[in-house]
């Protein structure tokens, strides 16, 4: 009953979609299967009809029945494999989008770290459904059908093919038992050591100013050493159960033949049978050997499937109804948040209101929350108790892609993405070549862009050139003035930027609020509170003063107001870009 109360996933939706794909498969693997009977029939009656008659017409005859029939199973193979390749395509079209902004969405929002792992099991279902482990669930049916064929034969082969098929899954799960305790504790180490690795090159210029490359590279060594060692020892136990496996099949091949010449010798078979018979046992063995050796793929698929379903779940309930365009009014009542899974909120009882056009500067020592209240203002970390209304409605309310719109955002550490200039201005969507510009002259960024090897068509990001941090956040604040945003959030936006950069930041806020946008900037450094409106000091996670700039400032300097830990608010001066 549950199941119907609940619309389908897109995960599931993709699989009703491929549903009639898999059944066509079935039946190829039906066909091919059925086809696998030519060999040993070919065999049976060579040498019970040709062979004993010397007939070369019926050889010749029998060939290319064979041949024509073996043709066939080659052409439904390869009709299996390339539909099985276009639903790989048809799941990855359908669900790869959707997980990606999903897990996005999760990571930003919630604090999980998932996207990577999201888009990996969007990669491990594709994988399976159009790979070879699907093959060999597909085959697997028809092992008790081959095994019958032997019974038929003589008792004596379907009691040694049953015999050879429990024996090769006592042996994979002998293989399973005693590699995954050692590859298990390899795993963990890999990633520890991989983790290691990248947070090195992210962060190289420091280690190598002070000299931490022998201890980093100590480090990383140690961890990759054991995660070696751990997977040595687990691939020997397993490389000795993989010689015993090819050990016994070849004992199982030889055991059927020297079974198929005694009943030969005793005249309980035909002598055309010994070769037949051994192909058969073989096929009966085949589909179970493939089906364990996939068995890992197919438990990781089956785990990989049930976190996509956990994303997906409330895809559909997130989805809002479209309110109407934002003025730039923000008002924020009695906001208790904090990151999500935290249970102690930083920010405690934040009350102010500014109108449209406003510029509020944000102030206050380090770690008061301002840069989680930034968070919060854009929706990004919803309150725990409270509301942040813009123009009068709940900010999450609004549908998150459409209010990104009205919102400009710069972030204290700002990172561009692989694309041109232009590109990240126009905030990755087909650049409008009006608006880039428009938001390049408001960001004072039009001169600098000009400077680069190839103006607003040079790449950044990877393979790209090269920006300082100044320059970067100067093109972060054209992305974020980009379609005229109502609401714009500047974390910090002039921490790398020097007197000049300064300057036309402070001249760009002007232009805004004369254009009556709504900005909030948090900051350190005194000059931007020149274009301010309204300041607010928070202090703790709690708002110590909140008023007009002029206000705020002189009770702060008259020291009327109550105190304010170790606020200090730098002077303008030249930093390095």
């Amino acid at each position: 009953m549950h199941r119907f109360l609940h619309p389908p996933t897109p995960l599931q939706r993709v699989l009703r979609t491929i549903a009639p794909a898999l059944v066509g498969v079935t039946v190829f693997s039906l066909c091919i299967n059925l086809l696998l009977f030519v060999a040993p029939l070919f065999m049976i009656n060579l040498y019970s009809r040709a062979v004993p008659t010397r007939s070369v017409e019926t050889l010749l005859a029998l060939f290319a029945i064979a041949v024509f029939l073996t043709g066939i199973y080659g052409a439904l193979e390869a009709v299996r494999a390339r539909v099985l390749v276009r639903v790989g395509l048809r799941i990855d079209e359908m669900v790869a989008s959707t997980v990606f902004a999903t897990a996005f969405r999760a990571a930003v929002t919630r604090r999980q770290p998932s996207q990577h792992q999201a888009v990996r099991d969007v990669d491990q279902v594709r994988d399976f459904f159009s790979g070879s482990a699907i093959f060999a669930f597909c085959d697997a049916p028809w092992t008790p059908i081959f095994i019958f064929g032997c019974f038929l034969i003589h008792p004596y082969f379907g009691g040694l093919a049953i015999f050879a098929c429990l024996l090769t899954i006592a042996l994979s799960i002998a293989n399973e038992f005693v590699s995954r305790p050692a590859l298990s504790r390899s795993g963990p180490l890999n990633t520890r050591a991989e983790s290691l690795m990248m947070a090195s090159h992210r962060n190289g210029e420091a280690i190598w100013a002070m000299g931490m490359v022998p201890a980093v590279t100590r480090r990383w060594a140690r961890m990759h050493t054991e995660a070696v060692s751990w997977q040595a020892t687990g691939s020997d136990k397993s490389g000795l159960l993989l010689s015993a496996t090819k050990f016994v099949r070849q004992v199982i091949s030889m055991s059927t033949l020297a079974l198929a010449a005694y009943l030969a010798i005793e005249r309980e078979i035909s002598p055309a049978v010994i070769f037949a018979i051994n192909i058969l046992v073989s096929r009966s063995i085949l589909p179970v050997e493939h089906m364990m050796q996939n068995w890992r793929s197919f438990g990781r698929t089956r785990a990989a499937y049930g976190r996509l379903q956990d994303l997906l779940s409330n895809v559909e309930a997130d989805r809002r109804m479209r309110l109407a365009d934002p003025q730039g009014q923000l008002s924020v009542e009695g906001v208790y948040a904090g990151p999500p899974g935290v249970t102690k909120p930083i920010l405690r009882n934040i009350n102010f209101a500014i109108e449209a056009g406003s510029v509020l500067a944000i102030v206050g020592p380090s770690a008061a929350g301002k840069s989680t209240l930034a968070r919060v203002l854009i929706g990004l970390w919803p309150p725990v108790t409270g509301t942040v209304r813009l123009d009068g409605a709940e900010v999450g309310h609004f549908d998150p892609h459409e209010l990104g719109r009205h919102l400009g955002y710069v972030p204290q550490d700002v990172e561009l993405f692989d694309g041109t200039i232009s590109e990240n201005i126009a905030r990755l969507e087909t650049p409008d070549p009006t608006k880039v510009l428009a938001a390049s002259a408001l960001a004072g960024t039009h001169d600098l862009i000009q400077s680069l090897p190839e103006g607003y068509n040079t790449r950044v990001g990877g393979g790209g050139v090269a920006l300082s941090g100044g320059q970067r956040q100067r093109i972060a604040l054209a992305r974020a003035v980009y379609g005229d945003p109502a609401l714009i959030i500047l974390d910090e936006p002039n921490s790398n930027l020097d007197a000049t950069g300064d300057d036309l930041l402070q001249a760009a806020i002007a232009k805004l609020r004369q254009r009556g946008t709504t900005v909030v900037v948090i900051t350190h450094k005194a000059g931007l509170l020149a274009a301010a409106d309204k300041v607010l000091v928070l202090d703790a996670g709690s708002v110590a003063h909140f008023g007009t700039r002029d206000e705020v400032l002189q009770k702060l300097r008259r020291g009327t107001a109550a105190p304010v830990g170790q606020v200090k608010l730098k002077p303008v001066g030249l930093s390095a870009s």
